[in-house]
């Protein structure tokens, strides 16, 4: 319920941050992936950022391209949430390389798959092949969700459309963790792996469904490397199955806004990053995980290095939105 709400608020209040976007440079597609990125550092997850954007989009204040680039942008800040998760660890005492192993990992792992897929996304988001395609919501929910339109219009209407916005962002984000928290804990009773690459595959995708969240599915690892239950070879296409399983949800919360609207985006992007998982899993698995592997050894070699690893991951987003402002 508090999901649904959630969702009408954003897409009310989206005309009001409409000139925030813009300042920003989030009309850009730089600008929106920056923005992206940045979102999911601040929420701890990508759901809530796709949410954000299927928002603005069905409320005018970001268009096509742009929808596209912040949706991609929050999947690479979402990959740094376990990177957090361990830095925690970390600070409590277990200064062990494994505690922020699964973080390097995870957002090596996802940057170098969403290389090639990035631009055969934005190729096909281009091209319109899925700009007919929809996947309906079932009728309760949509019903549910007009529900919720009277109340989103009244405070759009006395308050504004940023507050309205704020509150469906604290809706959407609160909603997620509480369906998380209610999932029973997986990782606690959780077995062996599978030992292939496509059993690893299928294991984080399905987790990921299940969990509606890919920081949580790949958070599992972290107890599981650190007990030496998980060699490192068999992260990465876990890894690769929890990237594509977090479009589930967002598929979901597309077909709940603005009449399903931002879908063609979001199938554009499943379709390059299922199409990449593929290709990489068939013909590549070995080389591309020996190179995330050897990336995520030399990010986490030394201190030094760890520190030239976290610079550069907070610097990349920032540099985009500057980059979407100048061009704006």
């Amino acid at each position: 319920m508090a999901l649904l709400l959630g969702l009408q608020y954003l897409r009310i209040g989206a005309a009001g941050v409409g000139r925030l976007v813009a300042v920003v440079g989030g009309h850009t597609f730089a600008g929106a992936v920056g923005g992206g990125w940045l979102l999911a550092y601040v929420v701890g997850s990508g759901s809530p950022v796709a949410a954000v954007a299927l928002g603005l989009h069905a409320g005018g204040a970001l268009g096509g391209t742009a929808l596209y680039g912040m949706l991609a942008g929050g999947r690479l800040g979402a990959a740094s949430g376990v990177l957090m998760v361990g830095a925690v660890a970390w600070l409590r005492g277990r200064r062990v390389p494994d505690a922020l192993y699964p973080g390097v990992i995870a957002l090596v792992t996802t940057a170098l798959l969403y290389l090639p897929a990035f631009p055969l996304g934005y190729l096909l988001a281009r091209t319109g092949w899925f700009d007919a395609a929809r996947v309906a919501a079932p009728p309760p929910v949509r019903g549910v969700a007009t529900l919720f339109l009277p109340s989103a219009d009244w405070l759009g209407a006395h308050l504004g459309g940023l507050p309205v916005f704020a509150l469906g962002l604290v809706a959407v984000a609160l909603a997620l963790r509480w369906f998380e928290a209610a999932l029973p804990d997986v990782g606690a009773r959780g077995g062996a792996l599978p030992g292939s690459p496509w059993g690893l595959f299928a294991v984080g995708f399905a987790l990921t469904v299940v969990m509606v969240s890919a920081v949580a599915a790949v958070g599992l690892l972290l107890p599981l490397t650190m007990n030496g239950r998980i060699h490192r070879r068999q992260l990465v296409p876990y890894i690769i199955g929890a990237d594509v399983g977090t479009f589930v949800d967002k598929l979901f919360v597309a077909s709940l806004v603005g009449g399903g609207g931002g879908q063609p985006a979001v199938l554009a992007l499943l379709a390059a990053v299922l199409a990449t998982a593929v290709v990489v899993l068939a013909v590549a698995e070995r080389p591309f995980s020996g190179l995330a592997l050897r990336l995520a050894g030399r990010a986490t070699r030394d201190g030094r290095s760890l520190l030239g690893f976290a610079v550069a991951v907070l610097s990349a987003p920032l540099l985009l939105v500057l980059a979407g402002r100048l061009a704006g």
